[in-house]
């Protein structure tokens, strides 16, 4: 741009092209427009259409022949098409609105533009276009560009294409062509045209981003409208530092949050919901997301902790089982002493006695001791030392949940869970039957919440394999959703109020080195797609298909970030992908280590990566189809 700005500065008046130029539609093709249009068309009307993009290309053509191919208007256009003139009404008129809610800014340009008008250049927007000036001024205010005067062709029956519409520039501002040069795209209309005149011209700038984006695999007008978009708006908002990120939050995981909380959204609305609590940790994202959608309705929302800590002694001291003990704590094969006595906040010398006391030798027990006898007396002996704290920590639980207002029984209660686990709670500490949202559902949650529960992914139609696939690797959704202020522990009680403990470790503070800027761009697109994109357009669970094309084929980079996340709930610390450089790890290998907790990521990360995936991918999906086939119910398949 600068070097624009210098080439241009010696002249008083700069007139510039309008489309592709100033700004760029959200589509690839100008026709795919035209699809837009029969989809609202069919939206709103019940009387449906077909093949309307076939017909408006040849109506133009047909309306342009009749002209002596001069320049047209739209109204002419449309009286070519064989609608009723009611039909044809209504569409040119969808056409109108669609043209101006579907573009966007060519901010490069418009920077351009604007820093001529502080150095006191006149600007002229020069455009061969059938649309009228209404339609025109409107797509001009939305991408806040400044103008001193505008030239439409239909208007004047003048065209680029001739060079008869430079002419009537000139005449119309009584200059010379020296004073004017005329910056567009087209390489007839806008760059040889107005040399016929001896007016200079010059290509207008196109910052494109380079990053190689995620192309879904969802209706193929739905994808082309969001990668335009992308590809037309993250390069003013990249770092070139994190191009990575960008990648992640704007092109992936913006678009699938936007999705699922614009399906929140339209939940709320029916069921005349009061609040939408958003459960920590994972809830964090979701909620900045949401409020920004429901920016003009005020949304009632709350943030509330509730995770497996917080519930634990509360849930022990409605039902005081092994079981439950063994529902509220992190799966390991193992835990020592010190685990233990962490897990129920107590003194790890009590636990280590009452271990040694019953046979646990070691001061370590195996999963699979919690069905025995010995384990039982262990458990018993604590849950009766700590009798009082269990009491106190249920009263502030059931005080927490009446001060948030979260046992309300118009709430929803949105949960990054496979289980249903913090609706489940909540519903055996209270009894209220409150509604639950989730991104994904196992058969058991569906089971047991039943129509208490709404499942996004079953509302989009998403595929067995999909919904498998999606809710094996949670753990990659996770942790990107996290607020970084770690971990609740218990409830404690000051100046009245019921306040949770929170307790940062230095794991959660290195992981917040990967996780911030993915969560910035993601929350700058969903800000950018509300306010220059079609939100409305778009088809709910492009976002979704989106987010899957990543974590099913992600690029390689992509996917040694996200793999050296680390995670310190599940069976011990380890990364994603804890895995020694120098180990190398077969395919089978790979496939039945533990310590990788994306496949799909890891494969991607070595040699022959790509193939390696689809070996992988082929046989998930076998055994997917396969269980569909047996009829097996306990299966996301």
């Amino acid at each position: 741009m600068d070097e624009l700005l210098t080439k241009t500065r010696q002249f008083k008046y700069i007139s510039i092209d309008l489309f592709d130029t100033l700004m760029c539609r959200v589509v690839s093709k100008p026709e795919l427009i035209f699809e837009l249009i029969e989809r609202e068309y069919n939206r709103k009307n019940p009387k449906r259409i077909s093949g309307f993009r076939k017909r408006r290309i040849k109506a133009e053509s047909s309306a342009r022949k009749k002209a002596h191919y001069k320049e047209i208007t739209i109204d002419k256009i449309y009286a070519e098409l064989d609608y009723s003139r009611d039909i044809c009404n209504k569409l040119e008129s969808m056409e109108k609105l669609i043209e101006v809610n579907t573009c966007s800014a060519n901010q490069v340009m418009v920077d351009f533009v604007n820093q001529c008008h502080m150095r006191g250049q006149k600007v002229i927007v020069t455009t061969d276009m059938y649309l009228d000036r209404d339609t025109i001024e409107k797509i001009l205010r939305r991408i806040r560009v400044e103008y001193d005067q505008l030239f439409i062709s239909c208007e004047v029956k003048k065209t680029k294409l001739s060079g008869e519409l430079f002419e009537v520039v000139l005449g119309e501002l009584k200059i010379a062509p020296s004073d004017i040069c005329h910056i567009g795209d087209n390489p007839k209309t806008d760059l040889e045209s107005p040399k016929n005149y001896g007016i200079q011209s010059f290509e207008r700038v196109l910052h494109r981003n380079n990053t190689e984006l995620y192309l879904s695999k969802s209706n193929a007008l739905d994808t082309d409208i969001l990668n335009t978009f992308v590809r037309n708006h993250l390069i003013t908002v990249a770092d070139e530092h994190e191009k990575i990120q960008a990648r992640i939050g704007y092109c992936v995981i913006g678009p699938l949050l936007f999705d699922f909380c614009s399906w929140l959204k339209n939940i709320s609305q029916k069921e005349q919901i009061n609040k939408v609590a958003f459960v920590a940790r994972e809830g964090y994202l979701i909620k900045l997301v949401y409020d920004i959608i429901c920016t003009e309705e005020g949304a009632n929302t709350e943030y509330i902790r509730l995770n497996k800590n917080m519930i634990r002694w509360p849930s022990l001291y409605k039902k005081p089982t092994v079981k439950q003990f063994e529902e509220s704590i992190p799966y390991r094969e193992g835990y020592s002493g010190e685990e233990l006595a962490q897990l129920l906040f107590i003194s790890p010398m009590l636990v280590k006695q009452l271990l040694l006391k019953n046979g646990f030798s070691v001061g370590y027990v195996q999963r699979s001791d919690f069905k025995t006898a010995e384990f039982k007396t262990v458990f018993n002996k604590i849950l009766e030392h700590e009798k009082v704290e269990m009491q106190e920590q249920f009263a502030l639980l059931i005080r927490y949940l009446n001060q948030i207002e979260a046992i309300n029984k118009r709430t929803l209660l949105v949960n990054n869970s496979v289980n249903g686990s913090a609706q489940r709670s909540i519903r055996s500490l209270t009894d209220n039957n409150i509604i639950g949202v989730q991104f994904t559902a196992s058969h058991k949650c569906l089971q047991e919440l039943g129509s208490s529960v709404r499942v996004w992914l079953e509302d989009i139609e998403a595929t067995n394999y999909e919904k498998q696939m999606f809710a094996q690797y949670s753990i990659v959704l996770e942790h990107i959703l996290f607020e970084i202020t770690g971990t609740a522990q218990y409830l404690y009680e000051e100046d009245d109020i019921v306040k949770v403990k929170c307790e940062l470790d230095g794991i959660e503070a290195k992981n917040a080195e990967v996780i911030r800027p993915i969560q910035e761009y993601a929350l700058q697109f969903v800000r950018d797609w509300r306010e220059y994109g079609v939100p409305n357009i778009v088809e709910v669970g492009t976002g979704f298909h989106r987010y899957m094309e990543f974590l099913l084929n992600p690029k390689r980079e992509d996917a040694l970030l996200i793999g050296s996340i680390i995670d310190s709930d599940y069976d011990g610390v380890h990364k994603l992908f804890d895995v020694n450089e120098n180990e190398k790890l077969t395919y089978s290998e790979a496939k039945n280590y533990k310590k990788i907790k994306w496949q799909h990521g890891y494969y991607m990360t070595q040699e022959n990566g790509k193939k390696l995936k689809e070996l992988f991918d082929m046989e998930k999906r076998v055994k997917c189809l396969a269980k569909n086939i047996m009829g097996d119910s306990g299966s996301n398949c």
